[in-house]
């Protein structure tokens, strides 16, 4: 099996800019020789690596809703959570160890995060 090899960005534009969440737009080569025109990149900060892991469709035949999955590796707390009056959100810090026995345990049960935990994990095995 060959190694894959790099793509060379072309030209980088910033294709979308909000406040928590910035898309950037790449025009890239191949290593075919095919440039790509339209190949878009979620922006991070330098301190966590930001994987596109996957899209799933919640249940596509009643809604349109999709879930985006992402990795992000060597990412740390830089201070607290700021919710919305709505939001009643708990970060949970899991061991890999704790993670499969929250799920044998049936605690973690929504579709969406255990293909996330599984894929990430698997990405990571890789």
């Amino acid at each position: 099996m060959s190694m894959p090899q790099p793509w060379k960005i072309i030209s980088s534009q910033l294709a979308f800019d909000h406040r928590w969440y910035k898309v950037r737009q790449d025009v890239v080569c191949l290593p075919n020789g095919k440039i790509v025109d339209d190949y878009f990149v979620s922006v991070c900060s330098d301190a966590a690596k930001l994987d596109f892991l996957s899209v799933l469709y919640d249940n596509p035949v009643k809604e349109t809703s999709r879930i985006h999955l992402f990795l992000a590796e060597n990412a740390y707390r830089v201070g607290d959570q700021c919710l919305d009056e709505t939001e009643d959100i708990e970060v949970v810090l899991l061991s890999i160890d704790d993670i499969f026995q929250h799920i044998n345990d049936g605690h973690i049960q929504v579709p969406g995060t255990l293909t996330a935990l599984y894929m990430g994990l698997n990405r990571r095995s890789a």
